[in-house]
């Protein structure tokens, strides 16, 4: 992958003012689902009532979302069973919620390019390539081994108990190009934490809190 615009030649670019944060398809699905059946103050609630208002604390925020991942959204919700007009119609909501973030990005300008990463599965490839080329700083995913890469850096975070006693070790992957584009993938319970006490995820904080 080649480095897009706005680059800092030979070194690390300066952190944007803005957070840009991608919530993986999966993410979408657990806040309906959760909307429908009336569970308020679930994890993915907090997270989409985030991006919904922009910003985190002091943190602003700019939700990406590729049309890629808008078609794989429709589709799983047509799976589902989900009537045609609320599985064309979410989609629809969370582009629109793009177009009126900090940046106002426009979803069919930017870019993708899985075949450029070397990962079993094609959906997550595209995914992870479409978040390092359009530069976002944090994806957001409950699937965190899916986004594993020969070339990431695991770092461990918190141990999670569900409510049906299975405990769960969470950690975040970071992933950096020699270019210095950066990404952070995490789950969405670290993601809310982070967000709640207004810590911005870039890599140098991550690895400094999770040595």
């Amino acid at each position: 992958m080649t480095a897009g615009a706005g680059s800092a030649a030979g070194g690390r670019e300066p952190r944007r003012a803005v957070l840009r944060v991608c919530l993986d398809v999966n993410v979408w699905i657990a806040y309906l689902l959760a909307l429908q059946q009336g569970r308020v103050g679930t994890v993915p609630m907090r997270l989409v009532a985030m991006v919904q208002a922009g910003a985190a604390g002091t943190i602003p925020l700019q939700l990406m979302v590729s049309q890629e991942m808008l078609g794989t959204l429709e589709h799983v919700l047509k799976r589902l069973g989900l009537p045609d007009h609320l599985a064309e119609g979410f989609p629809q909501a969370i582009d629109g919620l793009m177009r009126v973030g900090p940046e106002t990005l426009d979803p069919a300008l930017l870019t993708a390019g899985r075949d450029q990463l070397a990962m079993r599965d094609r959906e997550d490839a595209g995914v992870l390539a479409f978040c390092m080329v359009d530069r976002v700083d944090l994806l957001v995913t409950d699937n965190l081994a899916d986004f594993l890469t020969k070339d990431s850096e695991r770092r461990e975070t918190q141990l999670v108990t569900r409510t049906n006693g299975i405990t769960r070790q969470l950690f975040v992957l970071l992933h950096e190009r020699v270019d210095g584009v950066s990404l952070a993938v995490a789950h969405p319970i670290d993601a809310v934490a982070w967000l709640a006490a207004d810590f911005w995820p870039d890599l140098a904080s991550l690895r400094q809190r999770y040595p």
